[in-house]
């Protein structure tokens, strides 16, 4: 009798810590992004030593496979902010430089990868993710010039739950390395907003 009270406690325990520690389904966030570019013309030529600042939106959405493991997809836009300086436009091809002109460049990534999420704490989320894709790289002045580029981003955030299903989360820090040309540009990018959990919520 005494085995079988312990077994039913156990089992209740384990039941309720279970319940507790139940996940969402998925997860859509929208958010700001600033993205601080190692050489701001890509491929189309500039000092590949300048650094400078491009301001965006991120869109998300995440499919939870399980508490911990989760499916990304991406889609950011980044336009250039300040005073844009006179760049060379020229490519990798070979070719002679095509002009001058303002760089006020902007760039869209699309990315999917996994996610890892520690679900530990009752409000605070954290995680760390790798996601590829591509990047879409246009000059300010021809719009209807643009470069493919392979793109990546490797870095973690943190939400903070602050009613029912939506968190916000203050900060996400991820390596931004595109493609261009023949090497990986090394960027860094800093994103927050708000994120709405939809599916089987914690209680």
């Amino acid at each position: 009798m005494k085995k079988l009270v312990c077994f039913a406690v156990i089992f209740l325990g384990l039941s309720a810590i279970t319940m507790a520690q139940d996940f969402p389904r998925g997860e859509v966030f929208l958010g700001y992004s600033h993205v601080w570019i190692h050489n701001p013309a890509f491929a189309f030529g500039s000092n590949p030593t300048q650094t400078t600042s491009y301001n965006g939106l991120a869109l998300s959405a995440v499919v939870n496979g399980n508490k911990w493991l989760s499916f990304v997809g991406e889609i950011g836009a980044q336009y250039r902010s300040g005073n844009p300086p006179v760049l060379a436009l020229q490519d990798y091809s070979g070719a002679p430089p095509k002009g001058s002109y303002q760089d006020s460049f902007h760039f869209y990534t699309f990315l999917i990868g996994p996610r890892f999420t520690v679900r530990t704490a009752k409000r605070v989320t954290p995680f760390i993710q790798v996601l590829f894709g591509d990047a879409r790289v246009t000059p300010g002045v021809d719009h209807w010039y643009y470069e493919n580029d392979f793109a990546v981003a490797a870095g973690g955030g943190v939400d903070v739950k602050v009613y029912k299903n939506f968190s916000v989360r203050p900060v996400q820090i991820d390596y931004l390395a595109i493609k261009s040309g023949q090497a990986l540009k090394d960027n860094l990018r800093y994103t927050a907003g708000i994120a709405w959990n939809f599916g089987s919520v914690s209680k």
